[in-house]
């Protein structure tokens, strides 16, 4: 089996964007990681495009705007897991001996309000759970009830990561908290 390593990362930062779309952040992204990479059209063999809400043929929109088709460009929806199912893919394409250089990247422009999913059945939305607030909101009771964990305990998480943010340019929240604030 073959070694497989990323060789250049790019990342548009996280935030609201107004009007600038996925595609538009996508290729500011993937030109940074190929610049950074040191690779030029035609150096790579395939492209996996992980996105949940990008709609049909998101990477090919990223590509084509960069004027780089050609190849493969396989579209991966996984929901909150798609960024790891397209690293998955493309590296298992690599290690196989399918391609020798591929091309990984997301793009996501989350849609305003709650987020619903058409994966939930009808009288999950009908009793106000269709929304991953919602289903994360009772996971975090049940984890208080069963586990002993306290709101006190979640927000010192949310100060963690809030901590972190702080410290990169490309966090949506870069401004820390206070356990209080929570």
């Amino acid at each position: 089996m073959r070694r497989v390593a990323i060789a250049g990362v790019g990342m548009y930062p996280f935030g609201r964007h107004g009007e600038l779309t996925a595609t538009e952040m996508g290729a500011t992204a993937l030109r940074a990681a190929l610049a950074q990479a040191g690779i030029r059209r035609g150096e790579f063999q395939a492209t996996f495009c992980a996105t949940a809400y990008g709609g049909v043929a998101a990477g090919h929109r990223v590509l084509s705007s960069l004027a780089l088709t050609g190849g493969p460009i396989i579209d991966v929806e996984a929901g909150c897991a798609s960024g790891g199912a397209a690293l998955g893919l493309g590296a298992a394409a690599i290690e196989s001996g399918q391609y020798d250089t591929v091309i990984v990247l997301g793009i996501e422009k989350m849609p305003k309000g709650i987020i619903r999913s058409s994966f939930f059945p009808s009288w999950m939305e009908a009793a106000g759970l269709a929304a991953t607030p919602a289903y994360f909101a009772l996971r975090a009771q049940r984890l208080m009830i069963e586990q002993g964990i306290t709101s006190q305990d979640l927000a010192d998480l949310v100060v963690k990561n809030r901590a972190n943010g702080v410290l990169n340019p490309n966090a949506m929240f870069r401004s820390a908290v206070t356990r209080e604030q929570v």
